[in-house]
């Protein structure tokens, strides 16, 4: 296709194991199932941070976050840094966005931040209703009566489990959803770029009603711990399950310029069956709220859908409880990092893709599939061909990196199809699994006598991934 439209589902915090299609029987997604029986699903795609705003700066730029300069939560992406959604729009493309963008800390976001190449941009961060949050607009003006619901919203609760009492119509997904659909409807100008982007199914673990109560709680599966799993792991995966974490964030909150942080987290060992069962209702509750708003999206696609690219993914994954941990963090854990996503491309053939790859890769095929060059920098690799159905056995490796302002860690991780690594600058600490024998990252191996080699080898080979990875040197015009 020339010049193809493009709509992307963008969801926040979703596991790759949150969904049917890929192995899961008890939560219902049969919309977004639907997209990955007629497209290609990747299986082993990986964000380049498990945090937000590192990762949704990295896509966006195609760009590793030590590249882009957005590492953390809460650092802006630069004026300067180009996003594929400025080159599209450059080259003609009508680009849109409905809900969360979060280039921009969506607690201080101002009317006039910018848009980073989106020309409508109807921009709302979280469930908060924000300053200059379009839902909020929305809602105040057409349910004014769950307006003070919508503000309840704490991450100050420990395990951020309850039931909101707005209407399902009135919560932040069918926002979303609507404005798409209304989008979709109005006869757009071709060719487009539109996003709609949720919030969920990042914590908190508060959906509305039917979907609240649509799992029963002793149906879906208790997380993935074992007893004993953290003795061997760096020494801040056993403080955040039995919540010392609390400390850690008072202390981050009383540094200059850190700013106010919530300080309840909860002592995991106190958590019971129930309560993990009724929190992993509530996430799959969350998740299927999304999936129905996919069905009514790609309903209104109509007779767009055959120049239509599709892409459906996530910006990071969810603990759930796994390793007895919660929410995210300085865990570079494959729930974490490994998310769920689907690229349809009108008239290629539908394929599981099970090679390693990464995020910014899908920031260069979209550029690809429009026919327009990349920005100079960016770092993905195109996955045209794979799409197309030519074979391809992936990367080597991922890069994943952390730098983590809370607990003063700065994290790399390498992952191949055997091994992962994690190197800790600084400290004497560090992780490494051998994935083919222990895919549940259970055993650390880093002092591991028998694997010092294999050690040495991801070490030298991590260092060989960060050079490469560095900021391109600008083009020579003058030997002299």
């Amino acid at each position: 296709m020339e010049r193809p439209n493009f709509l992307l589902v963008y969801t926040d915090q979703q596991r790759f194991d949150a969904l049917g299609v890929n192995g899961n029987s008890v939560i219902q997604t049969p919309h977004t199932d639907a997209l990955a029986r007629t497209g290609s699903n990747f299986r082993n795609m990986y964000a380049a941070s498990p945090n937000c705003m590192p990762s949704r700066a990295a896509f966006a730029t195609g760009r590793y976050p030590h590249v882009n300069g957005v590492r953390w939560n809460g650092m802006r992406l630069p004026a300067h840094e180009v996003t594929f959604m400025q080159r599209l729009a450059d080259a003609g493309y009508d680009t849109v966005l409905y809900g969360k963008l979060h280039l921009s800390p969506h607690q201080s976001r101002r009317g006039d931040d910018p848009t980073f190449g989106f020309g409508i941009a109807n921009i709302a961060e979280n469930l908060r209703p924000h300053a200059h949050s379009a839902y909020r607009d929305w809602l105040s003006a057409n349910y004014p009566d769950h307006v003070d619901d919508a503000r309840l919203v704490t991450y100050d609760d420990s395990l951020q489990v309850w039931v909101r009492s707005l209407p399902a119509e009135a919560h932040f997904s069918s926002w979303a959803g609507n404005e798409m659909v209304s989008f979709l409807e109005s006869g757009p100008r071709e060719p487009f770029f539109a996003t709609v982007s949720f919030v969920d199914p990042h914590h908190p673990f508060a959906p509305p009603e039917p979907y609240a109560s649509m799992y029963d709680p002793g149906d879906v599966p208790q997380p993935s711990y074992t007893p004993g799993e953290l003795d061997d792991k760096p020494p801040h995966f056993l403080d955040a399950h039995v919540g010392k974490v609390d400390l850690v964030l008072g202390l981050a909150a009383n540094r200059k310029g850190v700013g106010s942080l919530p300080r309840t987290r909860a002592d995991l060992r106190q958590v019971d069956a129930e309560m993990w069962g009724r929190l992993v209702a509530h996430y799959y509750g969350m998740v299927t709220l999304i999936d129905d708003q996919v069905g009514r999206v790609m309903a209104a696609l109509g007779d767009l859908a055959d120049r239509t690219v599709v892409i459906f993914m996530s910006d990071h994954g969810e603990l759930l409880g796994d390793h007895g941990l919660l929410f995210k963090g300085p865990h570079h854990y494959d729930c974490l990092l490994r998310v769920p996503t689907i690229i349809r491309v009108p008239g290629a053939p539908p394929r599981q893709v099970d090679g390693l790859v990464e995020q910014i890769d899908i920031t260069s095929t979209i550029l690809e599939l429009a026919g327009i060059e990349p920005a100079a920098g960016m770092q993905g690799t195109s996955l045209v061909d794979t799409l197309l159905g030519h074979p391809g056995e992936g990367r080597e490796s991922v890069l994943v990196e952390r730098t983590d302002l809370y607990w003063e860690l700065d994290m790399r991780t390498v992952r191949t199809a055997q091994w992962k690594l994690t190197h800790y600058a600084g400290r004497e600490f560090g992780e490494l699994f051998d994935l083919a024998n222990d895919p549940g990252e259970l055993v650390n191996r880093w002092d591991d006598p028998a694997y010092r080699t294999v050690r040495s080898d991801l070490v030298s080979h991590l260092v060989d991934r960060m050079a490469a990875s560095e900021p391109p040197i600008p083009a020579l015009t003058d030997l002299a």
